[in-house]
């Protein structure tokens, strides 16, 4: 997160359209209690419809939580478990069933959260696409240069 272009920065990995199934996105990363929050969402775009599986850390309230579908965070742990040190690796994975458009589960280190039959955040786009993307945002303060190194981003199909 820099200090001249904002208080954010975000990646983005793109698959094209794939096998309707459940897919998961994974991806290690740093924690730094400087950051504000980190987004790690896993979107089908879908025709004219984009379906989204989103995880929401809070690093100040030791908060987990999804995007449901109408876009709000709901808890599903407040007392969660970084590792702070700048070389260790935190992992975390989002589940999506995109046949279904629902959520299957998130994993947060070693700990595992089932999340099914939780709706997919969905909205319409006036494009038409078919991709799959997995997207991570870190926020920060703005005015400081903060570094989370992010690494093994990787988009998978899961069995279901």
């Amino acid at each position: 997160c820099g200090s001249t272009l904002g208080n954010s920065a975000e990646l983005i990995k793109s698959l094209p359209f794939p096998v309707l199934s459940q897919w998961g996105m994974e991806i290690s990363f740093t924690y730094n209690e400087s950051i504000t929050k980190y987004y790690f969402r896993l979107r089908l775009s879908f025709a004219f419809d984009i379906y989204e599986t989103t995880l929401v850390l809070t690093p100040a309230t030791t908060t987990l939580a999804y995007l449901d579908v109408a876009g709000n965070e709901v808890a599903i742990d407040t007392a969660i478990h970084l590792i702070p040190q700048n070389y260790h690796f935190n992992i975390v994975k989002v589940v999506f069933d995109n046949v279904n458009k629902k959520y299957v589960r998130a994993i947060l280190n070693e700990t595992e959260y089932p999340l099914v039959d939780i709706d997919a955040y969905t909205f319409l786009t006036g494009t038409e696409e078919y991709v799959m993307e997995g997207w991570v945002k870190v926020e920060g303060e703005a005015g400081d240069n903060e570094v989370v190194y992010l690494d093994e981003f990787i988009l998978t199909q899961n069995e279901p």
